[in-house]
C-alpha cells in the first residue's frame, strides 16, 4: 500500500515463500503483475506444503 501511495518501491514485504516463487518461477522485473502472480503462487505453495515447526 505504501509503495502504491509513493509511486515507487520504498518498502519491501516479501515472505520467504514469495522470494522462493520469484526466484524459481518468475522474471526479476519489478512490476505489479509479477508481484500479484508471486503472491498467488506463494499462497498455493503454502497450501500444498505444510510448514515445519521446530
Amino acid at each position: 500500500m505504501i509503495n502504491a501511495q509513493q509511486g515507487k518501491t520504498v518498502q519491501g514485504a516479501s515472505t520467504l515463500t514469495m522470494q522462493l516463487v520469484k526466484n524459481l518461477f518468475l522474471s526479476p522485473q519489478q512490476e505489479l503483475g509479477r508481484k500479484v502472480a508471486e503472491a498467488v503462487l506463494a499462497m498455493r505453495l503454502e497450501k500444498l506444503f505444510k510448514k515445519m515447526k521446530f
